[in-house]
């Protein structure tokens, strides 16, 4: 969705630093993604990634990496929020929430077939760049690029519990 919209400012004619300050100060990697996507004469997905992963990762995996980093953005993107939606609550508040007021259990079960969906991908994306651990000692944010991945594997599965344990105990 982040090359989708830069693609779009830019096709209007925007060019340079389109975004700062939130995503600067939550993701240091994404940061210079975004910092340097509003320079790029092509925002294809395809070239924007090739880049990112070269710069980060280097060459020795870049393909795997690449696969790697597709999965972990669709695990974390589509809409789906690991905090509420519109609020400062955690995605389990958000969700007890909504549930006490009234809302349907089946809509629950959707939700909890996507989270397990986004697992899924998360465990690939881990998956697979653990299987460059030996070619990225020299790429500084490999380690962390594994812990973001590894947080996102735990916070998806407490989630995946809530919603498990709420629609038990709702049955």
């Amino acid at each position: 969705q982040v090359i989708n919209t830069y693609k779009e400012a830019k096709d209007s004619g925007a060019e340079g630093i389109l975004a700062f300050n939130i995503i600067a100060n939550s993701n240091d990697l994404l940061s210079n993604l975004v910092a340097d996507i509003g320079w790029m004469d092509n925002i294809e997905e395809d070239v924007v990634l090739g880049k990112y992963v070269k710069f980060r990762f280097g060459t020795a995996c870049q393909k795997e990496m690449g696969e790697s980093l597709k999965c972990y953005i669709d695990s974390i993107d589509d809409g789906l929020k690991l905090v509420g939606g519109g609020t400062q609550l955690i995605a389990e508040s958000h969700l007890r929430s909504r549930l006490d007021k009234g809302e349907s259990l089946e809509k629950v079960k959707d939700e909890l077939a996507v989270y397990e969906q986004k697992l899924l991908l998360a465990e690939k994306a881990k998956s697979i760049a653990e299987s460059c651990q030996n070619k990225m000692i020299s790429a500084q944010f490999y380690e962390k690029y594994l812990f973001e991945v590894r947080f996102v594997i735990l916070r998806l599965q407490g989630i995946i519990s809530f919603c498990k344990s709420c629609l038990s105990n709702n049955n």
